[in-house]
């Protein structure tokens, strides 16, 4: 079974480097690597040597100053690539994405998506011990450098927390990769979120997404999306760039945030899989 992977890089070199370590911990074969963002000021060169640095089999695709801060923009980029190759299963990941799988990954797609295209994650924030805003280099343990796992993001920027990081080539994802349009449509519910995933063998959400935004350089880039307006959901950011300002650190008592060291599993996956992942 061949399974690639599609990530949009080019603003970031150190995350692209642990994103492509951890995919291809997994056994990914192919990745097609997205180069976006404004090339007066991404370091996408630095990206392509990170790509490069890694043994892995890569094809580059450049959509540098295509329409920089246009979130839909960016699920169309994922959705043309997908489809180069509609009978064959993909990963979709940003750089600050990793995924934790419950089994190896051809085995899940055999074993658990039987009759199935597609499948859910959920987004687990990653932070520092305590809670602290940390850095990040090539050379650290993204894992033990982020030993704390919660829900976080749903809280303080709000934002639908719904991710497909699995599907087939022939599916096509809705904004921000949050669900789908098909062969779901997934914009209007028309109903309760509680009825709408009722019986749904998509849901509960198997995937966990291990969300790695809470480091210290993410102050001032949340500062920088929060400039670009209601394209890119600029009001999100802002309320995150608010919280990171004046906390200092994440506040790991909140019961909101369900704060645990991480060990093999989230250990209340459970209980967040029952919350409606979404305020609108």
């Amino acid at each position: 079974m061949e399974i690639n992977l599609v990530s949009v890089m080019g603003t970031d070199p150190i995350l692209s480097h642990h994103c492509i370590k951890h995919y291809k911990s997994l056994g990914i074969e192919n990745f097609y690597i997205v180069l976006w963002g404004d090339s007066n000021k991404a370091p996408y060169r630095e990206v392509i040597e990170v790509v490069k640095s890694h043994d892995i089999n890569y094809t580059l695709i450049f959509y540098l100053d295509e329409t920089v801060g246009d979130a839909s923009f960016l699920t169309d980029l994922y959705n043309s690539v997908i489809s180069l190759k509609k009978d064959q299963w993909w990963v979709v990941a940003d750089h600050d994405e990793l995924a934790i799988f419950p089994k190896p990954i051809a085995t899940f797609i055999e074993e658990d998506l039987e009759n199935q295209e597609f499948a859910f994650g959920l987004m687990l924030d990653r932070i520092g011990p305590g809670g602290k805003f940390v850095d990040l280099g090539y050379e650290d343990d993204i894992w033990t450098t982020f030993p704390l796992a919660g829900y976080i993001n749903r809280y303080v920027r709000g934002n639908d927390v719904r991710t497909v990081p699995l599907l087939k080539g022939s599916c096509k994802l809705h904004d921000g990769q949050h669900g789908l349009l098909e062969p779901i449509d997934m914009t209007n519910l028309g109903m309760s979120w509680e009825d709408y995933i009722k019986g749904k063998i998509w849901w509960p959400p198997k995937v966990e997404i291990h969300h790695f935004k809470w480091r210290k350089a993410d102050i001032k880039l949340n500062l920088d999306y929060s400039e670009l307006g209601p394209t890119w959901w600029g009001h999100e950011n802002k309320k995150v760039y608010d919280y990171m300002l004046e906390s200092g650190g994440i506040d790991i008592t909140d019961t909101r945030f369900k704060v645990e060291e991480y060990k093999d599993k989230y250990s209340r996956w459970g209980e967040i899989s029952k919350i409606r992942p979404f305020d609108y």
